[in-house]
């Protein structure tokens, strides 16, 4: 199977990398700088550049000719609100409607631990940089992924 990885740099997209390399899965780390781009060529992945915050359509010329999406991508503890929504919610939808446009079948959205808990989204339970937005986000990332019409998984990780 031909499998994208979105955000195939951070944390887990680095650990489903060399998982699916090992396997019998044809894999592309899908990453956002040609300085990434460059670090996975030099060891032997294939890659494709990705910008979360770009237009749709680009999006979907890079999953053509994939079968399976793995979201893990996130803009980061640090980025403040406007990223987190940009990247983590918008950047989430439009892999999802690129992959139905692209009639790509399965999706698995990388989410987070408690971000169908909406007392984490209050003012003074997480940092205000990120947490707040953080948790929303995903929540309706993972919404939106629900009512799409594709065969999909969400997996809620420790954030």
């Amino acid at each position: 199977m031909k499998v994208i990885v979105i955000g195939a740099h951070g944390q887990i997209g680095r650990i489903l990398m060399e998982k699916l390399q090992k396997s019998n899965h044809e894999v592309t780390a899908a990453l956002r700088s040609s300085q990434q781009i460059q670090e996975y060529q030099a060891h032997g992945y294939q890659t494709a550049l990705v910008d979360l915050e770009g237009d749709l359509d680009s999006l979907q010329s890079v999953l053509q000719q994939h079968e399976a999406v793995i979201f893990t991508a996130g803009s980061g503890g640090k980025t403040g609100a406007n990223k987190t929504m940009m990247v983590d919610l918008d950047g989430a939808i439009k892999t999802i409607e690129a992959a139905r446009v692209t009639s790509i079948q399965r999706f698995i959205m990388i989410s987070a631990i408690g971000a169908n808990r909406r007392e984490l989204w209050s003012y003074g339970q997480r940092e205000l940089s990120t947490g707040n937005y953080y948790y929303a986000a995903k929540f309706y990332a993972d919404e939106w992924l629900q009512h799409s019409g594709l065969i999909y998984t969400i997996t809620h990780c420790a954030s």
